[in-house]
């Protein structure tokens, strides 16, 4: 499956996969605020988006790799940040959006 077919997909088995396979881990985005900025941006933007609605997914077409792989990449980090607020009804939301 191509990434073009699966970044605004980051919750499926292929999408886990490919982040899975990637040469950056959670830990390297967290660490690395400088060169990873805009996967954190994208992650706090996710958690903002579904708390008032929905979850905006961009649009990107061929050829846009970089920005698929922010958008992938922001899913986990996202979802850690939650993990770590631990507010139950911010997780809710999350998971429902």
């Amino acid at each position: 499956m191509e990434l073009f077919e699966f970044y605004n997909l980051p919750f499926t088995k292929s999408a886990a996969e490919y982040v899975d396979s990637s040469e950056v881990g959670l830990l390297d985005v967290i660490q690395n605020p400088l060169m990873y900025g805009q996967v954190l941006s994208r992650a706090e933007s996710r958690l903002e988006q579904a708390l008032v609605g929905n979850i905006e997914k961009p649009d990107f077409a061929e050829g846009e790799e970089g920005k698929m792989d922010e958008e992938l990449l922001s899913y986990p980090v996202a979802r850690l940040l939650l993990s770590c607020i631990g507010d139950k009804y911010a997780i809710r939301r999350y998971a429902l959006k």
